[in-house]
């Protein structure tokens, strides 16, 4: 459980980092999804970063290719955001800020699953 609290806080400080990224880059170029994917590629960074040595830092299997593999789980995350924010926006008609919310929330569920099973593995449940 303590793994999955962590999980919720750095991905929280991460996400409002991100979504305040995002805010700003609409305000400078009226653009959601170049907005989003600009924010999300500089997240990268400082998510493998806290996740690697806060969330899932005790975890004693890990693999030196894990960033490989941490890309890999970031693009198809990203896939999924991408997709619930033009889906938002394009079809439903939600703002564009309150889209990046909800992209946000997918992305997520998506990485934090993702990340258990094939980035940052280890025999313990997914709670842990």
């Amino acid at each position: 459980m303590r793994r999955f609290i962590v999980f919720l806080l750095v991905g929280g400080t991460n996400t409002v980092i991100g979504i305040s990224m995002q805010y700003g880059f609409m305000w400078l170029t009226h653009n959601p999804y170049f907005s989003n994917g600009l924010a999300y590629f500089i997240g990268f960074w400082l998510s493998f970063w806290w996740h690697d040595s806060l969330t899932f830092g005790d975890i004693e299997a890990k693999s030196k290719h894990r960033i490989y593999l941490y890309v890999l789980v970031y693009i198809l995350s990203f896939i999924a955001n991408f997709i619930s924010l033009a889906i938002t926006v394009d079809y439903f008609g939600i703002s564009p800020f309150i889209a990046f919310i909800i992209s946000a929330g997918v992305f997520a569920i998506v990485s934090y699953l993702l990340n258990l099973r094939f980035v940052f593995t280890n025999k313990q449940t997914a709670l842990d």
